[in-house]
């Protein structure tokens, strides 16, 4: 897998696009059509509706799955170059800053693992998170994590533990338990550097038994011969230094395995001991995480409202589309039963098609708030909150929209002046 793998790649995820596009078009035709001619939904609409889901449904299975094979490079084959190779290609295809954003955290962890911690440290730290779902902030202090654990400054680690600890009462029950391993795993190995070995014993088996992902299990048998080394336990060392030279490939542990391994087989200590770092004035490195994005979502927050707001609009207009276009057929063929209507039929159309607009965009805002509620719920809630509270959602979505577009319009404006 490599850079034409990823031109092959790229190409069949426009051609899948443009698929799924023409298909909705004609999907939103037939249903235009079906509504004007038969005031009605007949059975070519179900047809055309399950096909758009099923290729729907297709494609983001197909995508997931060559996501996995993207990321099984690093994680599963241990090879950050070809990693790297991949998302430098994407990130040259893409024109949108905020994408470019995204594909630079994953560069900058492959250069991690290449062993270029410092070039690494300065790209992420030249993406602007504050553009980005809050789901990255975590990306971004787990990065820092690995930094200044590779760097042995405790004091670094320190605030990036009091940010996890301070994201696990607002994270979902995926997110929580990832901050929580990467907690186990820092302590585990400030344990090591400290050689407290009575803290090591207690969370080794904790993180070894989660650690699932060969380039994660290569990362902790690396932690176990740095440990087993400073015990005096060499043969034990030298085993977990063999296993990291295996499955290691091409990542910065295979070099650091074998720097211990030739300080057990007679080396000078002094020359490749690890030592706290030392900064210096002049230095990027002296930077602090701290609580860099904490404060800093405004943009992105006043960007989705802004795409809610949209979203809103383009749903009223697609339901005043379709029922006004219902309401004139609905008087002409009542007016020729010889029913009288109250106004004429621009006015009886116009109000149909208000109720319509507004009914469309309800259901949308329910839809909003009800996937808001459920994010961050595990899996077995969700069902059950899909099976019994849809049309609750649903209600309240259209009992709130006005207020809740007024809000959201009001917040804007408060940004907006904010930032001025």
């Amino acid at each position: 897998m490599d850079k034409k793998w990823a031109e092959h790649y790229r190409k069949q995820m426009c051609f899948g696009k443009a698929v799924i596009c023409v298909i909705v078009t004609i999907w939103l035709g037939v249903t235009g059509f079906e509504l004007f001619k038969n005031n009605g939904i007949s059975k070519k609409w179900y047809f055309f509706m399950i096909v758009t889901l099923g290729v729907e449904i297709a494609f983001g299975l197909w995508k997931r799955s060559q996501d996995k094979k993207i990321q099984s490079v690093l994680y599963e084959e241990c090879d950050p170059f070809r990693f790297k190779e991949i998302y430098e290609y994407f990130r040259t295809k893409t024109k949108k800053a905020r994408v470019k954003n995204i594909y630079n955290i994953q560069i900058s962890i492959a250069l991690f693992m290449q062993g270029y911690e410092d070039s690494a440290y300065e790209l992420i730290n030249q993406i602007d998170f504050s553009d980005l779902p809050s789901r990255f902030e975590l990306n971004y202090y787990d990065f820092m994590r690995m930094y200044f654990s590779c760097k042995n400054d405790e004091r670094q680690l320190a605030k990036i533990k009091a940010v996890f600890e301070k994201k696990l009462s607002k994270a979902n029950t995926m997110e929580r338990k990832l901050i929580i391993q990467q907690m186990k795993y820092m302590d585990l190995q400030v344990a090591i550097h400290r050689k407290e070995y009575e803290i090591y014993d207690k969370l080794i088996g904790e993180c070894s038994s989660e650690m699932n992902r060969m380039l994660q299990k290569v990362s902790i048998y690396m932690l176990m011969a740095k440990a087993e080394f400073g015990r005096g336990n060499v043969d034990k060392a030298k085993e977990y230094c063999q296993f990291v030279l295996q499955h290691g490939n091409r990542t910065y542990y295979v070099k650091n395995a074998q720097e211990l391994l030739d300080i057990i087989n007679g080396k000078e200590v002094e020359e490749c001991i690890e030592k706290p770092v030392e900064w210096e004035v002049n230095q990027i490195y002296k930077e602090k995480p701290d609580l860099k994005f904490f404060d800093s979502r405004k943009k992105y927050r006043r960007k989705q409202r802004m795409m809610y707001l949209l979203w809103m609009v383009l749903g009223y207009s697609v339901g005043f589309i379709i029922y006004g276009t219902i309401g004139l057929k609905v008087y002409q063929d009542l007016s020729e039963m010889d029913i009288l209507f109250l106004g004429n039929r621009a006015i009886f159309g116009l109000q149909v098609a208000l109720l319509g607009g507004f009914l469309i965009a309800g259901i949308l805002n329910g839809v909003y708030l009800f996937l808001s509620v459920i994010s961050k719920m595990s899996l077995a809630i969700k069902i059950v909150m899909i099976v019994f509270t849809i049309p609750l959602f649903l209600l309240i979505g259209l009992i709130s929209l006005i207020p809740y577009c007024i809000y959201q319009i009001v917040m804007i404006v408060k940004e907006r002046e904010k930032k001025k």
